[in-house]
C-alpha cells in the first residue's frame, strides 16, 4: 500500500486514490482489518487513519472529562453528561460514547445511515429542507448543544 506521512506527526494516512497498485477490494480487505497492537483506525474522506491507541478524538474527551470535570469513570461521564459536534465517519467514536452529538452536514453515506441507525444520539443540524447551510448549520449545532448542557 502507498502510505501517506506527509504533514503527520503522529499517525499515518493510507488514501483510496493513491493505491495505484491495489484494487478496492484490498483496500476495503485493510479496512475490515483489526489493526496492529497499539494503533487504532478511522475512517475519514476514503481513507484509512491509523494512529497510537492511547490517542483519537473520543480518548481526548476522556481525557478532558477526567481534567476538567474531575471525574473518575470518563466512559460513564461522557455517556451522561457531554455533547460533542462532529461531521465525519472519523468523529463517530467520539460521538456514539457521548451524550449527544450535533451534525452540520452529512459527509459521506456511512454518516447518514448512523445518524438514521441513532437518531436519539445523533441530530441533524444542517441540510434540513435547504435550510440551515454552512455555518447557519454550525451555530445552530452549537446553540443546540449549548441548550443540551443547561
Amino acid at each position: 500500500f502507498v502510505v501517506d506521512t506527509k504533514g503527520y506527526s503522529t499517525c499515518f494516512r493510507v488514501n483510496l486514490k493513491q493505491q495505484t497498485l491495489r484494487s478496492e477490494v484490498e483496500f476495503n480487505q485493510l479496512l475490515a482489518r483489526e489493526a496492529p497492537s497499539g494503533l487504532a483506525t478511522s475512517v475519514n474522506l476514503g481513507c484509512i487513519d491509523f494512529y497510537p491507541a492511547n490517542s483519537g478524538k473520543m480518548k481526548c474527551c476522556q481525557y478532558l472529562a477526567c481534567k476538567f470535570a474531575g471525574v473518575v469513570d470518563d466512559e460513564e461521564y461522557l455517556a451522561k453528561s457531554s455533547v460533542c459536534l462532529c461531521d465525519d465517519d472519523n468523529d463517530l467514536e467520539m460521538a456514539l460514547a457521548c451524550k449527544h452529538a450535533f451534525v452540520p452536514g452529512v459527509s459521506s453515506e456511512s454518516m447518514s445511515n448512523t445518524i438514521q441507525a441513532n437518531p436519539k444520539q445523533l441530530t441533524l443540524t444542517g441540510g434540513i429542507d435547504g435550510m440551515n447551510e454552512g455555518t447557519e448549520a454550525t451555530e445552530r449545532a452549537l446553540d443546540l448543544a449549548i441548550a443540551a448542557m443547561e
